[in-house]
């Protein structure tokens, strides 16, 4: 899939914002990741690009910069993009703790910058995951379109020829297609097998026991007998867990 990297660098220090720019950089070739790379010297210029475009995925901010210090800035661009990834690139070792109430993904002391090499390596990582598992995917069917949110689709659920697809809020479709048909095109975007008929949203999911999982709406759907599927569901719903935390 096209999936590109939105990636800000913030820092008073050219010198730095330039180390910063090429660890960076050594990352993303070395993983074939597309991206885009912004560069600021200050936070009020930072606020005003993240304020106008909000698609930023990643943003490695300094701590001590003029204007607005980097713990401010961060904790003001959170409040309209939650989902933001952040590491701190600091020479203030003393703030390491401070930092992590503002929910950083690292911290990384100037000092030792190979730390952000590990860091970058990894963020990037669950970053694409988390693109990857938001797509809108198209089913086509008999000449037909079908676009399916992955993010509020609860599951689908297998009928003879035709699927039904529930969604948040209770909305649902009926597909013609097979439900291994689906299970082709969602597998590798966060959804499992919980038994014959019902494929689930792991991110959607708010309890998965031995009989049955409950789903973010309050439904329940009973598991398979199988313990060996159903071993095989809770591992792929535990490493999707696993990748989209920062």
């Amino acid at each position: 899939m096209n999936i590109t990297l939105n990636i800000v660098i913030c820092d008073d220090d050219k010198n730095f914002v330039e180390k910063i720019y090429d660890t960076v950089v050594e990352v993303l070739d070395e993983n074939n990741y597309k991206y885009n790379i912004v560069e600021f010297y200050g936070s009020d210029e930072l606020i005003e690009y993240c304020e106008e475009n909000k698609n930023t995925d990643i943003l490695l901010a300094d701590i001590d910069m003029p204007d607005m210090n980097g713990f401010d800035a961060v904790k003001y661009l959170q409040k309209s993009q939650p989902e933001i990834a952040v590491i701190f690139v600091s020479a203030h070792e003393e703030m390491a703790l401070q930092s992590f109430a503002y929910s950083p993904y690292q911290f990384v002391s100037k000092r030792d910058m190979g730390r952000l090499t590990w860091a970058m390596e990894n963020l990037a990582k669950k970053v694409y995951c988390r693109k990857l598992y938001g797509e809108v995917i198209h089913m086509e069917f008999n000449n037909k379109v079908y676009h399916i949110n992955v993010k509020d689709t609860l599951y689908f659920k297998g009928k003879r020829n035709y699927v039904e697809v529930h969604r948040m809020g209770g909305e649902t479709e009926e597909i013609r297609i097979s439900l291994k048909s689906v299970y082709d095109k969602v597998k590798d975007l966060g959804f499992i097998y919980v038994q014959r008929s019902y494929i689930v949203n792991c991110r959607l999911i708010r309890d998965f026991n031995s009989k049955e999982v409950l789903m973010s709406d309050g439904s329940k759907i009973s598991v398979t007998r199988s313990s060996e599927k159903r071993k095989e569901a809770q591992i792929k719903y535990g490493k999707f867990m696993r990748e989209l935390r920062w």
